[in-house]
């Protein structure tokens, strides 16, 4: 999770990101890692199963 911010950080630095899509996706990491410190067992699930629904999409 703290990797995916620096990242969102560093691609909004460059440009690469508007203001909108960078607030946007930093409450969403926020929120993703105050669920992570809470419940790590079911953070690990949830990523487990978005895993498995981007495999099918593709």
């Amino acid at each position: 999770m703290e990797l995916a911010a620096v990242e969102v950080d560093r691609l909004h630095e460059s440009g690469l990101l508007d203001d909108k899509t960078y607030a946007t996706a930093k409450i969403v990491l926020r929120h993703e890692h105050e669920q992570e410190l809470k419940s790590p067992l079911n953070s690990d699930l949830r990523r487990q199963n978005n895993g498995r629904q981007e495999n099918h999409r593709g």
